[in-house]
């Protein structure tokens, strides 16, 4: 593959080349060339060997530069190498060009010393410009090139950190409820059969209808659902659960960021609660954008302690989720009250 890539890439460079060439002698002017296309030819040849020696050359020099950020040092070697090129490029003309083909330099710089036209700014300055173009166009191929891989390279980072942060909900979502049907199993309880079906459900969404990286909403409500049918079972009149939705079917939104919300109201609102506690859960949609509201109150033991979080890994890893996702198409508010703790989600569906 690697080969490969590198005689795709060679093969391209060679391309570009013959294409400058051919540009070069197609636009020249065949009546300053007496000697015919042999001379056009050798002309633009030797000037085209120049650009891609001065090409490569200021590309390497330039990513060396760009590492160890030495612009000065790059600006006065372009000009060293500017010069060096301008001088062949006399010594050229001098030596093969204006003997071979005279008639094309009379009263022309033919009789300028080498060191005459050396010094004279203003054809250096016209032949740096003609040179310096293909580099030009290769550094802009290049800069958009690397935009184009750091893109790649940004998408995968993300699509690696979701991946992640998903297998560290699933594992915790998947140990609650298997705790529910272990409890019911324990008892015998005539609804362990539903509620197999209902985990059932529950673990084919999550491990292999929540792979997109937007899922219809629709679909994250009936996973609510059928994570509060155990929930309910699970702890019984100990839980008041009140679940109103109001949403358009059509939207979609990030898959596993809702049900979170709702673990944690139970494990931090009912799991350690003595008495009754409650639970309030609303979704609405509104226009393109998705509210999404849950309070639970908290264990009356802890009301007359120091309010604790109720930040777990779970809603951590949910507001990272957001930030990749969302970026700033969000709003996510916490309140963690003495005797409740709210979340108030608002985005914008995708």
């Amino acid at each position: 593959m690697i080969i490969n890539n590198n005689i795709t890439t060679v093969v391209k460079h060679a391309l570009f080349w013959l294409i400058i060439f051919i540009f070069h002698i197609t636009i020249a002017n065949s009546n300053y060339f007496p000697g015919g296309y042999k001379e056009l030819i050798e002309t633009y040849l030797s000037k085209t060997i120049l650009q891609i020696i001065l090409a490569y050359t200021l590309l390497y020099i330039l990513k060396l530069s760009f590492v160890k950020n030495k612009w000065i040092r790059f600006s006065f070697i372009s000009c060293v190498l500017l010069l060096i090129e301008f001088t062949f490029y006399h010594l050229y003309n001098i030596h093969y060009l204006e003997v071979t083909y005279p008639e094309s330099y009379v009263g022309a710089v033919k009789n300028d010393s080498l060191v005459a036209r050396i010094l004279n700014f203003g054809n250096f300055l016209g032949f740096s410009l003609f040179i310096l173009q293909p580099t030009f166009y290769l550094l802009i191929h290049k800069f958009y090139s690397n935009q184009q891989k750091l893109l790649k390279v940004n998408e995968q980072k993300k699509s690696n950190e979701l991946a992640m942060l998903k297998h560290q909900l699933n594992p915790h979502f998947l140990f609650n409820t298997l705790n529910n049907l272990y409890s019911l199993t324990i008892t015998k309880s005539e609804k362990a059969p539903k509620i197999i079906g209902k985990l059932s459900d529950i673990l084919d969404y999550v491990l292999y209808r929540s792979s997109d990286k937007f899922v219809p909403l629709q679909k994250e409500v009936k996973l609510i659902e059928n994570y509060l049918v155990l929930e309910k079972v699970r702890y019984g009149n100990r839980v008041e659960i009140n679940f109103e939705k109001k949403i358009n079917s059509e939207l979609k939104i990030a898959p596993l960021l809702l049900l979170t919300f709702v673990e944690n109201a139970f494990k931090h609102g009912v799991s350690q609660e003595l008495d009754k506690a409650t639970i309030n859960i609303l979704i609405k949609t509104n226009n393109n954008s998705i509210d999404f509201y849950v309070q639970n109150t908290k264990p009356k033991q802890e009301t007359n302690n120091e309010i604790k979080s109720t930040n777990g890994i779970g809603i951590k890893n949910v507001e990272k989720q957001l930030k990749l996702l969302y970026d700033n198409d969000y709003n996510l508010k916490l309140e963690n009250a003495q005797s409740f703790f709210k979340v108030n989600l608002n985005l914008e569906a995708r």
